[in-house]
């Protein structure tokens, strides 16, 4: 029955700006009462001024975070942008392990009013792709993309969809492009012209796509061997090709039980296949990354020695339930930190922080890493937490050689496809019966 009188609920058509501050944990673990106070800083200086200017109304805060209400699409993401970057100008000699820095989500659409506060999916929305964001990023949403595209000077890069917790269906994604968003190598993501979107790549060219991966996989491997055979800088030199070179060590079980080295060991190569996925980036294959497991590293050495610029590390602590995983990305030639965070979150959300990690790498070296290539690297129908377990279970054993060990591995497999037959990784190839393929 329709609402009438004071009964009826109050509704608007806003644009909703959330934003965040990436890291607000680890940096409160280093310094809270210096975060606190540059974080206020920021806030009255930056912040608070440039929403008053766009005839913007702050709902509320949070500690680290804000949520802003526009009647201006327009004016929501140009306050944005002059946000960001009078925030990388504040952070322009501040070490990169302690800048603040927001996130940014943007979203417009119907909303209810309760009070002095907002709540409905045009909410919702905002906030997820605030999360979706990298630290200096600003994304937005479809609707927000075709009302400003034409009006503002800013670049805009299709992100495809995205699927976001809580949210019925995929939320189509676009980055802002604007001249202070700081990218290592930014030379492998020009900007494109104002209004204008870089296009999603055709699922017609996917698997020319997936081939290219696999192929800057081989040369990433060929080009480790030859430097380690011969001492030389082959690595270097193929990795200098007009790419960013990483290399991802293995991240270290922090759980105290050895038994769980397989779940740190597969969060690292499901973060290394998806990196390898980005033709803008040169990734180290996982022999020679591996080749540091459960040794105590110099990020710069372990970078000479493979030949890369960037080095990812980080650890993994599973417990009951929870999941934490810190990771960081770090320049190997000058030893400092690019980026690093830490995430707390349940269990079942262990494909969401691998994503949320991979994107953030690619992101900040300038690699162009869509969900789809996201999703093809750990397999879409890698849904039940429990054949993932089996699986990563089964691959650990595999990867020791010996007959046994394999033997046990098929089983634990032949778990995970009857757990969840749709579970593609283990599957028996269809060409090959006997054969196991393994992802």
């Amino acid at each position: 029955m329709e609402q009438t009188g004071k009964d009826r609920v109050e509704r608007r058509l806003a644009a909703i700006l959330a934003a965040d501050v990436a890291g607000y944990t680890r940096l409160m673990g280093i310094d809270e009462e210096d975060t606190l106070a540059r974080l206020k800083d920021h806030q009255r200086a930056i912040f608070e001024p440039k929403v008053a200017e766009h005839h913007g109304r702050i709902v509320k805060t949070t500690g680290d975070g804000a949520l802003v209400e526009f009647a201006s699409v327009v004016d929501a993401v140009r306050c944005a942008v002059e946000i960001q970057r009078g925030m990388g100008e504040r952070n322009a000699d501040v070490p990169p392990e302690r800048r603040i820095e927001y996130r940014i989500g943007i979203n417009v659409g119907d909303i209810i009013i309760d009070g002095s506060d907002i709540f409905g999916d045009g909410v919702n929305v905002a906030a997820r792709l605030e999360t979706l964001a990298e630290p200096g990023g600003i994304w937005v949403s479809r609707a927000v993309h075709e009302q400003v595209r034409d009006k503002l000077a800013f670049g805009f890069e299709d992100m495809g969809e995205r699927e976001v917790k809580n949210i019925a269906r995929p939320v189509n994604a676009h980055r802002v492009r604007y001249d202070g968003l700081l990218l290592a190598d930014s030379a492998a993501t020009a900007v494109p012209p104002p209004g204008k979107s870089v296009p999603a790549r055709s699922h017609l060219r996917r698997p020319l796509w997936i081939a290219a991966a696999a192929i800057a996989v081989v040369v990433a491997a060929a080009g480790a061997w030859v430097m380690l055979k011969s001492g030389s800088n082959a690595g270097r030199n193929v990795a200098s090709a007009g790419r960013a070179s990483i290399a991802v060590l293995p991240f270290n079980n922090m759980s105290g039980d050895p038994s769980q080295d397989y779940l740190s060991d597969g969060i690292t190569e499901a973060i290394l296949t998806a990196l390898a996925h980005s033709p803008t980036l040169f990734v180290m294959a996982r022999n020679s990354s591996f080749a540091f497991k459960g040794k105590a590293v110099d990020v710069t050495e372990a970078g000479r020695k493979l030949g890369v610029r960037y080095v990812v590390e980080g650890s993994v602590q599973k417990s009951a339930d929870k999941l934490r995983v810190t990771a960081q990305l770090i320049d190997a030639q000058s030893g400092n930190h690019v980026w690093a965070e830490k995430f707390d979150r349940p269990f079942e959300d262990i494909f969401a922080v691998q994503d949320e990690i991979t994107a953030t790498i690619a992101a900040r070296l300038g690699a162009r890493l869509q969900k789809a290539e996201v999703d093809a690297a750990r397999g879409k129908a890698l849904v039940d937490l429990s054949a993932y377990d089996y699986y990563l279970r089964g691959r650990a054993l595999r990867q020791t050689g010996a007959k046994g060990p394999t033997l046990e591995s098929r089983a634990m497999f032949e778990k995970a496809i009857e757990i969840d037959p749709k579970f593609a990784a283990p599957m028996p190839s269809s060409l090959l019966p006997t054969t196991w393929k393994f992802l």
